[in-house]
């Protein structure tokens, strides 16, 4: 399982890094994988510090450290 969850994390990251910050709603069309799957990828992310996860309106948004303040 824990393969999975880097791999799934590995392709969030590419798509993060890719377009400095996406939607968890947007993400999730993305990435060919449950949500339980992307969220677990995204929770060992943020425990990392690789990405950042905040709030906005009715969705979250994902996004790099370097591309924070553009979020």
């Amino acid at each position: 399982m824990t393969d999975l969850i880097s791999l799934t994390a590995r392709k969030v990251q590419d798509i993060v890094e890719d377009k400095g910050s996406v939607s968890l709603s947007h993400l999730e069309t993305m990435v060919d994988a449950s949500y339980n799957l992307i969220f677990l990828a995204i929770d060992h992310l943020v425990a990392d510090k690789k990405i950042r996860l905040i709030k906005k309106e009715s969705d979250y948004i994902l996004s790099g450290f370097e591309n924070f303040a553009k979020v």
